[in-house]
């Protein structure tokens, strides 16, 4: 397995907020996404998972029923998040090892007079 310098990932959080107040027990929804690049990490991928259970534990209200229902499934107490991995891309996609160019230029090749120069000509 080669050694991939970039990560890029898009994460989905997805809340329920269940009102507070004087009879305010409407549920509201509320979706945001968050890009996340990590550079040089050899765990990213397991970094990523853990962070992501983290986020998703310290958001949800114990009760009495957490021992008996996965917390990604919960809705009650006043927030729950919940994540969704959208993509993850990974910076070796894009490398073609020993890549040759067909054609090599050099600055020298290239006109350097005036656009409108060129233009007239």
């Amino acid at each position: 397995v080669k050694f991939s310098p970039g990560h890029a990932s898009r994460i989905l959080f997805q809340t329920t907020e269940r009102g507070t107040g004087s009879g305010s027990g409407t549920p509201t929804n509320t979706d945001w996404n968050m890009d996340v690049f990590s550079y040089g990490n050899d765990h990213f991928y397991s970094q990523l998972s853990n962070a992501l259970r983290t986020i998703e534990r310290i958001t949800t209200p114990p009760t009495h029923s957490n021992t008996l229902k996965s917390h990604r499934t919960q809705t009650h107490g006043n927030t729950g998040i919940v994540s969704h991995v959208q993509s993850v891309k990974d910076g070796i996609l894009n490398y073609i090892p020993d890549f040759q160019p067909a054609k090599t230029t050099l600055d020298i090749d290239y006109d350097k007079k005036e656009s409108i120069r060129q233009y007239q000509e």
